[in-house]
């Protein structure tokens, strides 16, 4: 894509074109990609050395060219609900409470109560 610097006008306000498709967030087609990766480094040991290494589950896999470990870029930390939530619905069962009145109260389904 070729960028002409060229003045255009947006709401009164003199803008360049390249300043434009910086608003619109097209700055990746002048080269200027956002560096998502670039500060990754290995979780084993800490090596700035890795490639891409397909994909998982919908998200980028990594591998470390040093060690050989495979890790994916932002793992999803916490499944599932927390103790908290847990705890409660443990609560409220011991207490007699049924599944779907769990459900009703809580809002968590009644076969993840189970």
């Amino acid at each position: 894509m070729r960028v002409v610097d060229t003045n255009v006008e947006i709401y009164g306000i003199p803008t360049t074109s390249y300043q434009v498709l910086q608003i619109c967030g097209m700055n990746d087609r002048l080269g200027q990609s956002k560096s998502k990766g670039k500060n990754m480094e290995c979780p084993e040991c800490q090596s700035k050395h890795i490639r891409k290494n397909g994909r998982r589950r919908g998200k980028q896999n990594h591998i470390c060219v040093n060690c050989g470990r495979q890790f994916v870029s932002n793992p999803q930390t916490q499944l599932g609900y927390s103790d908290d939530a847990r705890l409660i619905c443990l609560k409220m069962y011991v207490n007699g409470m049924g599944f779907r009145g769990i459900e009703r109260v809580t809002g968590i389904h009644h076969t993840t109560v189970i």
